[in-house]
């Protein structure tokens, strides 16, 4: 029967113990990949993270806990997915082979709930909206569009825990270009971001940070992209992060999600539409209501949308990644309405 380890960003962690004939545990060499819900694989090895305790050691109980990264593999991740790894071990005289079946539980709806963790940032923003946020992996900062034209930067002392938040002072006006910032997105490395403007400015505008993730350095590249032919109400956006060349736009102008690409890498200028979108209004409660952003799966087969009037979080898959034509709801959804009553 194979036991279930929870996905994470693609990634799946579990501790396993390897031993040799005698019973004596060994250490791991390679981490395999050989099945795939039942199917041979191509039995290559897989990158895998190990926790040997610093120095290459077992622990205590003569587990080793390893970290595969999944989305390195050539098949899309689905919820309910077996598979089989073949862990080698070797004490330099004797060798062993351990397999280990795992079910990987990809969909967070399985086990979401509210942690009772929250921060207040009353204090910073200028409306009952806040306009958007992106959380810098990993883990240890976030930043925020206050609801009108400025960008603030917060700090996490412990990665992921809001209850460690601080604001750290750090701020940007995109008062310049944008009256209304609904959303903000920042290229991995932090030398790049983009505000989406909403209202009467619904471009996408890029800035350059001079110091990767200080706010304070930004200044404006005099590169955008007009956006109101799709949607005069733009509320959030996401980019690609893998490559930087594709990103989606949803908005309540016509509660649908916007594809479009970008020639060059993380150039704003180079983007255009794809003339493809998807309709996120099918779901009758969902008719109007007010979906206000975006999140997409690492590898682009799902995405996530939340709605405002319905105060829920949809789930949609994809068949063929990053294609919103292909998009699909799972009819699975949860609520936030106990802690927010309008998101």
């Amino acid at each position: 029967m194979p036991r279930s380890a929870s996905l994470t960003n693609g990634k799946v962690t579990f501790s396993e113990v390897v031993k040799d004939q005698n019973g004596d545990n060994i250490f791991l060499k390679s981490v395999v990949l050989s099945e795939i819900n039942g199917s041979l694989n191509s039995g290559k090895q897989v990158p895998t993270w190990l926790d040997w305790n610093g120095n290459k050691q077992v622990k205590n109980d003569g587990s080793v806990e390893l970290t595969v990264d999944l989305l390195l593999e050539e098949s899309a991740l689905n919820d309910g997915d077996t598979y089989t790894f073949e862990l080698n071990g070797s004490d330099g005289k004797k060798e062993a082979t351990r397999t280990v079946n795992l079910t990987v539980l990809s969909e967070f709806f399985n086990t979401a709930s509210y942690d009772g963790k929250s921060f207040n940032i009353e204090s910073e923003t200028s409306s009952q909206s806040v306009g958007g946020i992106y959380v810098k992996q990993p883990g240890d900062s976030f930043y925020v569009a206050n609801g009108r034209d400025t960008i603030h930067r917060y700090n996490l002392t412990e990665s992921w825990n809001l209850s460690s938040a601080s604001y750290t002072g750090d701020s940007y006006s995109v008062s310049s270009q944008i009256n209304y910032a609904t959303d903000l997105f920042f290229k991995p490395d932090g030398t790049t971001m983009f505000v989406l403007g909403g209202g009467v400015t619904e471009y996408v505008y890029q800035y350059n940070l001079s110091t990767p993730w200080d706010i304070t350095s930004a200044s404006y590249s005099n590169k955008s992209l007009n956006i109101s032919g799709e949607d005069n109400n733009p509320n959030g956006m996401y980019i690609k992060e893998e490559e930087g060349d594709r990103f989606f736009i949803i908005g309540r102008g016509d509660d649908s999600v916007w594809s479009y690409s970008m020639s060059s890498a993380w150039d704003i200028g180079s983007g255009s539409y794809d003339n493809i979108k998807f309709d996120v209004s099918r779901p009758s409660r969902y008719e109007n209501g007010y979906p206000t952003d975006i999140f997409v799966k690492p590898g682009g087969e799902k995405f996530f949308v939340m709605f405002a009037a319905g105060e829920d979080i949809l789930s949609y898959d994809l068949s063929s990644p990053w294609d919103v034509t292909s998009a699909s709801y799972t009819g699975k959804q949860f609520s936030v309405t106990s802690e927010d009553v309008f998101p």
